[in-house]
């Protein structure tokens, strides 16, 4: 067999691995929801050259609404001081807000800012609590009276 003929042996074998695997339909929906829709969102983030925007349009609220709290953060100049305690997803659905919440190392990734969920470790040390009532967040101060009666509050819902 000749080196010529062992390249396009090799591409034949291939290609017909490539075709086997899309026709599977787990990877079909894959390959839809995952790589063709970026590819259809050229356009609208073409619209869209600014980081801030781009990120938000992919992201969705979990980055949008995290993205706030960093501002609120800014503007009252504790940005580098504050650690924020995060709801349980189970209360953001129970509350019907748009919320996916991200785990604390992700928001740490979208905002800089130290996060903790209900039950991380170091959860007393929080300053600030992201608080969802009757559809709006807002970001409140709290100390150890207020962050007890939180997390007493919390206790029921699930983490994610």
């Amino acid at each position: 067999m000749t080196s010529s003929s062992k390249k396009y042996l090799l591409t034949g074998v291939s290609a017909a691995i490539v075709i086997v695997f899309f026709s599977i339909p787990f990877y079909q929906n894959w390959y839809k929801n995952k790589v063709w829709i970026a590819v259809e969102s050229i356009p609208e983030q073409l619209q869209y050259m600014e980081p801030e925007e781009r990120l938000g349009a992919r992201l969705t609220n979990s980055y949008r609404i995290s993205a706030a709290v960093r501002e609120d953060l800014k503007n009252k100049g504790l940005l580098d001081s504050a650690i924020v305690l995060l709801p349980p997803q189970g209360y953001i659905d129970a509350q019907k807000f748009d919320y996916p919440v991200p785990e604390p190392a992700v928001f740490y990734y979208y905002t800089g800012v130290r996060s903790k969920w209900t039950n991380s470790p170091g959860v007393e040390n929080v300053t600030h609590a992201l608080f969802v009532m009757k559809g709006i967040s807002k970001l409140i101060p709290v100390n150890d009276t207020i962050l007890k009666e939180i997390l007493k509050f919390y206790e029921p819902y699930p983490i994610k």
